[in-house]
């Protein structure tokens, strides 16, 4: 399963369902719309949509989705994240995400954000366990493929 990090700061705004994008600097996105993903401290997300974009277009909706109350805002801290984004040779990725109810009813009240298992909540029966398998091994075998660059229409 990916992991995908976020700073303590941004955890309360997700759990509120405040913050549902996060902009990334990354030379190629490793994340699957789609597919399970742990975020510690949070639980688990699921990826909705990976897209490479350019600052330039992000507009004051696409600030708020991201949780900041501007673009002003949204710029300051990604400036701050990502001191040397002019030089590191990568591009920016917008992921939209959501947080998995359990993973949100799970985590909420605990002062150190840890995520901890829902007592009594349904457990994956073993054909979610197999259905999910199935999908994360599709998801890297389609990842070594697009990298290989074996496969062409």
């Amino acid at each position: 399963m990916q992991r995908l990090l976020f700073k303590r700061e941004f955890f309360k705004a997700i759990r509120e369902g405040r913050k549902t994008t996060t902009l990334r600097r990354w030379k190629t996105c490793f994340l699957m719309p789609g597919e399970p993903t742990v975020s510690p401290g949070l639980g688990e997300l699921r990826i909705i949509r990976c897209e490479r974009i350019e600052l330039g277009q992000l507009q004051e909706a696409d600030a708020r989705a991201d949780g900041f109350a501007s673009l002003a805002e949204l710029r300051d801290t990604l400036g701050r994240l990502y001191p040397n984004q002019g030089r590191d040779g990568k591009q920016w990725y917008r992921i939209t995400f959501a947080l998995d109810g359990a993973g949100a009813v799970a985590s909420a009240g605990h002062a150190d954000g840890a995520a901890q298992p829902a007592e009594g909540g349904p457990r994956p029966t073993s054909g979610d366990a197999k259905a999910r398998l199935a999908r994360r091994i599709r998801a890297e075998l389609d990842k070594a493929v697009r990298r290989s660059g074996s496969f062409s229409l």
